[in-house]
């Protein structure tokens, strides 16, 4: 039998264990929602070219990168299956998300088509840096998006 002196030595252990796994969850889900918008401000950049990409409307174009909220819901379940991991991809992610909004934002010329190579370019750099969420969580978000 184990002394009682035992489980207060463990329980600041739990207890950080416990904090842990809250925080790491709070982050994914922050993260998570960041991701969401900065895609809206993706969207705002790029669908001033509306009728470059052939859309009907600038709100047509932005209709293209809006998520339901049931694929919300889906993708932000496939990434607290794993906040820990999220939290780490989604950080990298998102950041470079933001730079290529800034990118697009300084760079993007309608009338050229070229004009945003570089900054989707140095974003696929970047993400080959960031590590990558377990193959779990890739195939959860796979199913969110059918």
């Amino acid at each position: 039998m184990r002394h009682p002196r035992h489980h207060a030595v463990l329980l600041p252990f739990v207890l950080l264990f416990g904090a842990c796994k809250e925080s790491d969850e709070e982050s994914a889900r922050a993260l998570v929602d960041e991701g969401f918008d900065i895609t809206i401000d993706l969207a705002n950049v790029i669908c001033d070219c509306w009728e470059e990409f052939g859309d009907n409307s600038q709100a047509d174009c932005r209709d293209d990168f809006v998520y339901l909220p049931s694929e919300q819901r889906c993708a932000k379940d496939a990434y607290l299956s794993d906040a820990a991991a999220a939290t780490i991809y989604l950080e990298c992610r998102n950041a470079l998300m933001d730079e290529m909004v800034a990118c697009l934002n300084e760079r993007l010329v309608c009338t050229d088509a070229s004009s945003p190579d570089e900054c989707f370019n140095d974003f696929d750099i970047g993400s080959r840096e960031c590590i990558q969420p377990p193959q779990s969580i890739l195939r959860d978000l796979d199913n969110c998006y059918d």
